[in-house]
């Protein structure tokens, strides 16, 4: 499965790595675990309690499938997208642009389960992952959302920026002030906010860059990092040259 590769608002190209068609079905498999571990414990509880006679067809039919149905929109919703299998796996599902997707991306998603998996058997989904370049099923596509996989791949994390491109116009010219080091470690605190979906740590990096530049960022701390980083990167180039 090739990198999804993300273009944030400073056309700034930031490399992610997608998740394998082979761990997005390891995950769904585990997810499917749940819903029997579910329906398994839900029988027995209502067995000894023997409540199963006093309820009615169409309550115990919510009572099993509300909880299975709603399963993967709630535990993405509040769970930094990620269903149980999904964390477990260290994979979960973003948008395109890198951010935690909101409620709306995420009940897109969740809807066209139905069409996706549900009434083609994961059919259409495999289809769609496998001739998406970035991964994307059906209801990702709707969303613009996409999975990644969290596991950082060897030399990830020595490089500030994968692509910058070459009409790149810096901002912050501020940026020379810090070190390698610096930015090393600041990028190792936004990857890890993103990867959890931390937004306070966020806004108290960018706070701090800004503090040490003594400037006023118009940009959301999101994309005002990612500037930094950004402009770090061309100006480090520049002085290699």
């Amino acid at each position: 499965m090739p990198d999804n590769s993300i273009q944030t608002a400073q056309n700034v190209t930031i490399t992610r790595n997608t998740a394998s068609i082979i761990k997005r079905g390891a995950a769904f498999l585990i997810d499917i675990l749940i819903y029997i571990s579910y329906f398994t414990l839900t029988s027995l509880l209502l067995s000894f309690f023997d409540v199963r006679n006093t309820i009615s067809l169409s309550m115990l039919s919510i009572i099993y499938s509300l909880p299975i149905l709603l399963y993967h929109v709630l535990f993405e919703v509040f769970n930094n997208g990620q269903s149980i299998g999904k964390a477990s796996l260290r994979i979960r599902v973003v948008k395109l642009d890198g951010s935690h997707p909101d409620l709306g991306s995420l009940m897109i998603r969740w809807l066209l389960r139905i069409l996706d998996i549900t009434l083609t058997t994961g059919g259409l989904a495999i289809v769609m992952i496998l001739l998406n370049k970035n991964g994307q099923r059906l209801g990702d596509l709707a969303a613009r959302t996409c999975v990644i996989d969290e596991n950082p791949r060897t030399g990830a994390q020595n490089t500030l920026i994968a692509h910058l491109p070459e009409d790149h116009q810096p901002k912050y010219e501020q940026v020379r002030l810090f070190s390698d080091e610096d930015m090393q470690k600041t990028k190792r605190l936004f990857t890890n906010a993103e990867k959890t979906g931390n937004h306070k740590i966020k806004i108290a990096l960018a706070q701090k860059l800004a503090r040490k530049m003594k400037v006023e960022p118009e940009e959301k701390p999101h994309f005002f990092i990612q500037r930094v980083l950004a402009d770090y990167t061309y100006y480090t180039s520049q002085d290699s040259i």
